[in-house]
């Protein structure tokens, strides 16, 4: 009840409301590549950061978080930024089969076991997540049913995954689903980075990884992310001249449709299947393939 009380005093404040419109996307988009660039600075100089590999995206995420509406109001964020991560996340996952490369001979039972490891461990987790929030947090706390799915969307998932369970439940009166959703995302980001490292740096001292020796013998360029002249590498290939249209807008124009291509398929299936809802990000990988 307290955070759809807050939601609700954040979008009926006068100190918060927002009539969006384009202007509004400019100085969203402004203000988030202000703090990305801050995370990066940070990352690149803060010896601590450096340790722990947390990325710059995740360092603005927190900077957004505290200066904005919904922590100390320093930074003019919209109410609307909540909203971009289901969107974006539909570019990406619209844009990966484009980047696949076909798997190489002898590559399938690999991939088997590695599929069949991952899909074990995510439906184990929509299980065991879903079963503890109606069984066991449910009758402790008075909270939402759904309460467990927001767990494993933020862990097996990301914030795309959060967005997209999000703003399902929406439509359904569950407008807080959105907010633990984005929240169990977040914790897990930090959680896989801090446990992920600790875990990495036992490896490495009993001789357990190959492809690093030592984790204190991290090249430089890997700890600030920073890459010297010498290991710059060309990021892609020109698939048509400029004299007609630019290179970067014309890959943008195909991911762009994909991921229209995901919109116009995930609205068709909840018009004609009324109450089913499937994420844009998956429908458009299904398109991006």
């Amino acid at each position: 009840m307290n955070v759809v009380f807050f939601n609700e005093y954040i979008q009926t404040s006068p100190r918060f409301m927002t009539d969006f419109t384009p202007w509004t996307l400019f100085v969203d988009t402004g203000i988030i590549s202000v703090l990305l660039l801050l995370g990066k600075l940070m990352r690149v100089k803060i010896r601590f950061i450096q340790k722990l590999f947390i990325p710059p995206s995740l360092l603005a995420g927190f900077m957004g978080l505290a200066l904005g509406p919904h922590g100390f109001g320093l930074i003019p964020l919209s109410t609307q930024t909540g909203t971009y991560a289901g969107i974006l996340i539909a570019f990406i996952f619209g844009a990966l089969p484009l980047t696949s490369q076909k798997a190489a001979k002898g590559d399938g039972a690999n991939i088997g076991s590695m599929w069949a490891y991952s899909q074990a461990g995510m439906l184990l987790q929509w299980a065991f997540g879903g079963l503890l929030g109606l069984l066991v947090l449910n009758q402790i706390w008075p909270l939402n049913p759904a309460f467990g799915i927001t767990m494993p969307s933020g862990y097996c998932g990301g914030h795309g995954t959060a967005a997209a369970i999000g703003q399902a439940f929406s439509q359904f009166g569950y407008d807080e689903i959105l907010t633990l959703a984005m929240t169990a995302a977040t914790f897990g980001i930090v959680a896989a980075v801090i446990i992920g490292l600790v875990i990495i740096k036992w490896g490495t001292k009993k001789g357990h990884t190959s492809f690093l020796p030592n984790y204190d013998d991290l090249p430089h360029e890997l700890q600030t992310g920073l890459l010297p002249g010498d290991k710059r590498e060309s990021m892609g290939e020109s698939s048509c001249s400029s004299i007609s249209i630019d290179p970067l807008t014309f890959n943008l124009i195909i991911v762009a449709v994909i991921a229209l291509g995901g919109y116009c398929i995930s609205k068709a299936v909840s018009h004609f299947m009324p109450g089913f809802e499937l994420p844009v990000f998956s429908c458009a990988f299904v398109v991006g393939i």
